[in-house]
């Protein structure tokens, strides 16, 4: 939903080559959310079956091997997309107005999604170790971060198109230390 209204406060910058730039950076967010989420399911059953069989000691090493891997598997998509990040975009439909905007605001959200990433394995280790209140605020801080950010840096401090790209960024970084600051506290 928050990714939605940030669609919404960019296409009240009222230039279509904008809203066509963001549109285009959340396919790529989207595919690798997709690579990060089956990761993310995965380990969700690694570290329920754990528990289940009364292995608690070895949670601690799994954790932290986990939060590796998806940092891996995220950082490696990334790395994929900003390699051929100027054939994808002309692949998804950027034009040569759109294209130098899309490739400015991929090149600005792209690398945050890998917070995005370790954030969503936070609150899937919260969860498995039954602590759901601190995996829902761990989720709720990111949407949170970027509903009130959205608007401030787009209108406000008017940076339009790149203020939508660092609203991202910041929300990233709020969630994942949150995330990862409670996973180690539990």
């Amino acid at each position: 939903l928050v990714d939605i209204l940030t669609l919404v406060y960019v296409s009240m910058l009222h230039d279509p080559r904008l809203l066509a730039a963001a549109g285009i950076a959340k396919v790529l967010i989207f595919f690798n959310s997709a690579v990060a989420s089956g990761v993310i399911i995965a380990a969700a059953a690694v570290l329920s079956e754990r528990l289940g069989d009364r292995e608690a000691h070895t949670f601690t090493r799994l954790t932290f091997n986990l939060l590796v891997m998806v940092t891996l598997a995220s950082s490696l998509t990334v790395a994929l997309q900003l390699a051929f990040v100027t054939p994808i975009t002309h692949w998804l439909g950027a034009d040569n107005f759109t294209f130098p905007l899309a490739h400015r605001f991929v090149l600005l959200t792209l690398p945050f999604i890998v917070l995005q990433s370790v954030m969503q394995m936070c609150a899937q280790i919260l969860r498995a170790i039954g602590d759901s209140r601190s995996a829902l605020w761990v989720v709720l801080s990111g949407g949170a971060t970027l509903a009130l950010a959205d608007p401030l840096f787009i209108f406000v401090f008017d940076l339009g198109l790149d203020g939508a790209g660092i609203a991202y960024a910041i929300s990233g970084v709020v969630s994942a230390i949150l995330g990862v600051y409670l996973v180690w506290r539990r």
